[in-house]
């Protein structure tokens, strides 16, 4: 997927890949990372060979919308139209979809993970206190949740926490193809954080 796919095992969702944080923005750009991939990098990079154009996906996205509003209670929906607008950067209306997702789905973790991403960009990425406790709910429900993750390695390497943000890049790091560029990034991730602590 050419901008990385977290929806793994979700069907039509894995058609529809969402933008990864960015661990430039994130982490201050830390020498180590210079050579990784920028602001959108793509994780897990191992199925499609090429992505549809871009107008292909806001037509799977109309498609998504029409599904959600037709079936206001289907959780599935609402994630897919979720994940959706994250990939086309439409971060308001992905927050607002991954509201009603986990409403319908709380014990979803990709959910919440997937609301605590959105929820961070919308508002200039910043882990508040809200996005803080989506990610150890998510984390709590799947230890393996991958956004969930980057997420918690992230806000301990922007605490200081260094030898947490590492030990949480590491397990990120194992569970991703490891030839993929996103994986590449995490370790180079992992090694400025095993460096600072």
């Amino acid at each position: 997927n050419t901008r990385g796919s977290r929806a793994l095992g979700y069907g039509v969702a894995a058609l529809l890949p969402v933008a990864a944080l960015g661990l430039y923005a994130w982490l201050g750009q830390p020498a180590s990372l210079t050579a990784t991939a920028g602001l959108h990098a793509a994780p897990a990079r191992a199925g499609m060979a090429t992505a549809p154009a871009e107008h292909d996906f806001t037509r799977l996205i109309q498609q998504v919308e029409e599904k959600a509003r037709a079936n206001p209670e289907d959780g599935e929906a609402w994630a897919l139209l979720a994940r959706s607008y994250a990939f086309m950067e439409r971060w308001p209306e992905a927050v607002e979809a991954y509201e009603t997702a986990m409403r319908l789905l709380p014990r979803d973790a990709a959910v919440l993970s997937g609301y605590a991403e959105a929820e961070a960009i919308a508002k200039g990425r910043v882990l508040s206190d809200k996005t803080k406790e989506l990610v150890r709910q998510a984390l709590a429900i799947d230890p393996d949740d991958l956004k969930g993750l980057e997420l918690a390695a992230i806000q301990a390497y922007q605490e200081g926490r260094f030898s947490e943000a590492g030990r949480d890049f590491r397990r990120l790091h194992q569970l991703l193809p490891p030839n993929s560029d996103y994986a590449q990034e995490i370790l180079a991730a992992q090694q400025e954080a095993e460096r600072l602590s």
